[in-house]
């Protein structure tokens, strides 16, 4: 289960949030979940014995496991896994129609609830370590491969002949050997767009390997990040919120170095609450008030400054409609491809 789809029902709407940003309350995204309704619903998950007492992530083969075992009634991840995710849960158990759930489950009696909260927008995606001697070399990497799909695939999976190919339909075939003795290239991808990453999604399938449900592909790059125009909503959007200061290219030179810190905050109040320690309500305040008491004044003055000065740049992202807007999504239900296989 990620964030994005835990997430989305309970992220204040657009108006919301521009009324927070004005009372200076955070709605970063790491913190989004410091919220009393989520907390309780989780907590009463966690009393009922439905999680993990102890947290620990669950590897492949637990949750196969458990799909066997039949004490799986649902899973839930980012749509970029959602098709392996249905093959993974079919094959360890061929008795059930595995469906990919759709429109994304909300909250009862809340209409436009039923979404995910998008990830970051991205342009170029660079990572730096301590080591790195020439950033400048790696930015200008990144821009040579998004200028061409071919610099994009060359960047992502290697020489073209050599570890890959085009199959005689046009799908992408591997020519790695499996792991764990497979070769390694010696060429890494240093940026991920979701121009260049839809237009290799949008491949011609191998034979066999067509996705199980056969709307996910035309759902899932149907977004926010597709739009020929970033704040004005597309007919047939899969359903999504943002926040308010999705594009904002943020930079927190005083208060980088607590991060660790407010996030550890975050992570004890959490647990002290799911676990019953504090209830939710007193719980958050209480993390609220620690949270601005260790850095997060410092953190919110940077992020209101920077918010206001890019949106007097981009007035049009005033709008709560480039955030939200349920008429564009497309909400309808299509399990047939199910059905056919249960016949």
């Amino acid at each position: 289960m990620v964030w994005e789809c835990m997430q989305g029902p309970w992220t204040p709407d657009p108006d919301e949030q521009f009324r927070m940003m004005e009372r200076g309350e955070s709605f970063e995204p790491q913190y989004g979940a410091m919220q009393p309704e989520r907390l309780e619903m989780i907590r009463r998950w966690y009393r009922d014995g439905l999680l993990n007492p102890e947290y620990a992530p669950w590897s492949p083969e637990d949750e196969a496991s458990a799909v066997k075992r039949g004490v799986v009634g649902a899973i839930t991840g980012g749509w970029w896994l959602l098709d392996g995710i249905l093959r993974d849960a079919e094959q360890a158990d061929p008795q059930q129609n595995w469906v990919f759930i759709y429109p994304p489950l909300g909250l009862a009696g809340q209409p436009a609830k039923g979404r995910i909260i998008t990830g970051g927008a991205v342009e170029r995606t660079l990572v730096f370590t301590s080591w790195t001697s020439c950033p400048e070399a790696l930015i200008a990497l990144a821009d040579w491969q998004n200028k061409a799909f071919d610099n994009w695939m060359l960047c992502s999976h290697g020489i073209e002949g050599r570890h890959w190919q085009y199959g005689e339909g046009g799908w992408f075939e591997s020519l790695l050997s499996e792991p764990p003795v497979q070769e390694y290239s010696g060429i890494r991808s240093a940026t991920w767009t979701a121009e260049m990453q839809t237009r290799e999604w949008l491949l011609p399938p191998r034979p066999g390997s067509e996705p199980k449900d056969p709307n996910l592909l035309a759902r899932v790059l149907k977004n926010c990040h597709t739009r020929q125009q970033s704040n004005i909503p597309e007919r047939g959007e899969f359903p999504t919120v943002n926040y308010i200061d999705h594009y904002v290219p943020y930079r927190f030179p005083e208060s980088a170095h607590l991060t660790g810190d407010l996030d550890m905050l975050r992570d004890e109040y959490m647990g002290r609450i799911i676990r019953g320690e504090l209830e939710p309500v007193a719980g958050v305040q209480a993390f609220w008030d620690a949270w601005m008491a260790a850095g997060g004044e410092m953190r919110m003055r940077e992020l209101t400054d920077q918010y206001h000065a890019w949106l007097a740049e981009n007035p049009d992202f005033a709008d709560p409609k480039a955030f939200l807007d349920p008429d564009s999504w497309d909400v309808e239900s299509d399990y047939s491809y199910a059905e056919r296989r249960s016949a």
